[in-house]
């Protein structure tokens, strides 16, 4: 799309204003292994700015490669990981405030948004996962292991954990977007349960879009956690919606007995037509 062309080359090409603004969030002006952070990360703006140009297969790549290195090298400069999960999270608020703003002036359709925040968000969680990755792999590699770092590396994983799974506003009021990633357990499927239920209490939350774009195996061994996650939702009055499953299990889960088939869509963006058609709204380009 020419839209999301024009979006990428303007993130490229003021990738340094958008570092410096995370810098000002952060305050964490310092380098770690002769790498500037700052460069750090307009050097991954830089890869979101050619995904929103080239596709995301590239791009993906590239942030895994470039984000296991900085995982590395965090290690090797007693930096903590702390700070790549804040700097993911403040790049999320950046990227979303940029989005939205560039739709607003240059008249692009609400889809332009939808397309470029899930690129954009894909991104994110593959540079975290990646970071988290090398950093831990690495702490293991170059640390004696003593009970002392044992529970170093326990925090650590124990942080990336509670804060990878990313809970995110969307544009519609009181609708929340949870893109899942990487490996799913009962474990994880718990804490999610556990997180997104307190979120909802604090948040007047009508509705939860859960993701699974993003999880590569997908079975039905999680049907009974994810039929208490609705019913734990339900009974505050939000309504859980499910979407990503492949075509296998979207029909599992449909005969599972349990789930509601209208709340169940193929992608992020059929679910949000479906929530603005309830509001009386929809998807088209702003008259001029």
């Amino acid at each position: 799309m020419e839209e999301l062309k024009r979006l990428g080359e303007k993130l490229i090409k003021n990738k340094y204003i958008f570092a410096e603004h995370i810098d000002l969030l952060q305050n964490d002006h310092f380098s770690f292994g002769g790498i500037m952070v700052r460069e750090w990360r307009a050097d991954l703006v830089q890869i979101h700015g050619e995904a929103l140009i080239y596709g995301k297969e590239q791009a993906e790549k590239k942030m895994s490669t470039a984000s296991l290195n900085i995982g590395k090298v965090m290690v090797e400069s007693g930096s903590s990981i702390n700070l790549a999960i804040e700097n993911t999270m403040n790049s999320r608020h950046l990227f979303w405030s940029f989005i939205e703003e560039e739709v607003s002036n240059q008249k692009y359709a609400v889809n332009i948004l939808l397309k470029a925040m899930s690129t954009i968000d894909a991104l994110l969680d593959i540079s975290l996962r990646s970071i988290s990755l090398g950093f831990v792999n690495h702490y293991k590699e170059t640390t004696n292991i003593t009970s002392k770092s044992l529970q170093h590396i326990k925090n650590q994983e124990s942080v990336i954990k509670t804060l990878s799974t990313p809970i995110i506003q969307t544009v519609l009021d009181g609708v929340l977007h949870i893109p899942l990633s990487g490996e799913l357990n009962e474990e994880r499927m718990k804490d999610l349960q556990k997180k997104v239920v307190n979120e909802c209490k604090v948040l007047m939350v009508d509705s939860v879009i859960i993701d699974f774009t993003g999880i590569a195996e997908q079975d039905s061994s999680l049907f009974p956690i994810l039929e208490k996650l609705v019913h734990s939702l339900s009974s505050m009055g939000t309504k859980t919606i499910f979407v990503g499953f492949s075509s296998f299990v979207s029909k599992e889960i449909k005969e599972y007995g349990s789930f509601s088939k209208e709340f169940i869509y193929s992608s992020f963006r059929q679910a949000i037509n479906e929530l603005l058609k309830d509001r009386g709204l929809k998807i088209g380009p702003i008259s001029q």
